[in-house]
């Protein structure tokens, strides 16, 4: 079953919107006048006048923080080309390495965001 990822949500301009807006901006009423006037509680209209009404996309979500943090994964990243036994060591060891707090499956979710695909070669006769 494939996941589906959230888009971003679109922002409609309703004519009651659009009015409210024109009233406020380019006549200069005061919000509780123009929501009067619209016809739309004055709760809803300070919510159409905030810069971040979109939920889904500010900055301070909701939710789980991720269990291995950026700087972490920037840590990594630099440290995987540096040597060979660094690329070819497994992620229990990074882990280890790195005192991270997750389990395999979580940093190699994290690392395959980054780019890295992880590949035991098996050895052929």
């Amino acid at each position: 079953m494939a996941r589906v990822r959230k888009s971003d949500s679109i922002k409609w301009l309703t004519p009651k919107k659009a009015r409210f807006q024109a009233l406020v901006e380019s006549a200069g009423w005061s919000h509780r006048r123009a929501a009067k006037e619209v016809g739309v509680p004055r709760s809803t209209t300070t919510k159409w006048l905030r810069k971040d009404t979109n939920r889904r996309t500010r900055m301070l979500r909701s939710g789980r923080p991720p269990m291995i943090s950026q700087d972490e994964l920037e840590a990594i990243d630099k440290w995987f080309p540096g040597y060979y036994e660094h690329r070819a060591s497994d992620l229990q060891d990074i882990i280890n390495q790195f005192n991270l707090h997750c389990s395999e499956a979580t940093l190699f979710r994290a690392l395959a965001k980054l780019g890295y695909h992880l590949h035991i070669p098996e050895t052929k006769e």
